[in-house]
């Protein structure tokens, strides 16, 4: 008694151009991403810093969430804030918080990136509900500064407005 093996394989048809459906088009240059904005010296700023909490983990609630602003930096910053340390209250775990500084940029700011660096600390718990460990980590938010929009630009050398930023904590 034989014994036969039979492969079955699928029919694989050709591709044919004229069938694929169409790629949209690129974007007009007016709906290309936009930039981030800058701000004048002078500028009322809110800082909107988005915390994300590692994969698997949650920002944990019964722990306010601190932002903390170098105080060597703070000593000659070209900017004022009402004070050097922020504490967030959440209200349920969450996997990501945006949390709203306002500060004020200096009048003297020169134009360029200005960068701050914060101190994040958090308490983060495993989204099993097994453990929950702190996080304290630097952070940096940087702020464009222009005195003068170039033209056709929108959301440039703004007098207010919120500089966005996010981070993604690091797993313990």
């Amino acid at each position: 008694m034989a014994l036969m093996v039979l492969w079955v394989l699928p029919v694989v048809a050709a591709s044919d151009p004229a069938a694929e459906p169409e790629q949209p088009a690129a974007q007009a240059d007016d709906e290309q991403e936009q930039q981030p904005p800058s701000f004048l010296p002078g500028a009322e700023v809110t800082l909107a810093i988005t915390l994300r909490a590692p994969k698997y983990w949650q920002l944990n609630y019964l722990t306010p969430l601190r932002l903390q602003f170098d105080e060597k930096f703070l000593k000659d910053a070209p900017l004022a804030v009402k004070q050097p340390v922020w504490d967030f209250e959440l209200e349920s775990y969450l996997e990501q918080y945006t949390a709203e500084i306002p500060i004020r940029l200096g009048r003297s700011v020169p134009d360029g990136t200005l960068t701050i660096p914060l101190e994040v600390l958090a308490s983060i718990c495993e989204s099993s509900g097994e453990s929950c460990t702190f996080c304290n980590e630097h952070i940096v938010v940087d702020i464009m500064v222009l005195r003068e929009a170039p033209p056709d630009t929108e959301n440039q050398a703004l007098g207010e407005g919120a500089a966005e930023s996010a981070h993604r904590l690091s797993a313990p």
